[in-house]
């Protein structure tokens, strides 16, 4: 079997088109927008809550030796860090970082940035948390 040749079943990346005119074809240039990005954060925060129970019952089971604290650690580190890096840039200031706050703004959210506001507060990460508050802070002000 050659290797090659499975992909070339795939063949080109497919376009969507309505009336002759190209919507879709690779990047989108979708995860550059603010309401991906805002999205993205709350995803992988609500992700992380939801498996991170199971996965480290699943080591502790596997492993009573493992340090359960400190995988639960470096767990949170890459999950918040990396959810850092889709948040980062949005700025409650802008039009359209306001309507994906608009967008996403409720329990969920609120709950996701409090998350994260803990977290960097914890690492003494302080400017992450004034960002993070001040999305909170708009979210609030669009749910009440």
């Amino acid at each position: 079997m050659d290797i090659d040749n499975i992909f070339e079943l795939f063949g080109e990346e497919p376009e969507e088109s309505i009336n002759d005119h190209v919507v879709c074809k690779g990047d989108s240039g979708i995860s550059k927008t603010p309401i991906y990005k805002l999205g993205m954060y709350k995803k992988i925060i609500q992700n992380h809550v939801n498996f991170n129970t199971r996965i480290l019952r699943l080591f502790k089971d596997a492993n009573s030796e493992l340090d359960i604290e400190e995988v639960n650690k470096v767990g949170e580190a890459l999950v918040f860090g990396r959810a850092w890096r889709h948040i980062q840039d949005i700025n409650p200031k802008e039009l359209d970082h306001l309507i994906a706050i608009y967008k996403y703004s409720g329990d969920d959210l609120n709950k996701t940035l409090i998350l994260g506001i803990s977290f960097f507060e914890l690492h003494e990460q302080y400017e992450r948390c004034a960002i993070l508050k001040s999305i909170l802070d708009k979210s609030q002000e669009m749910t009440t």
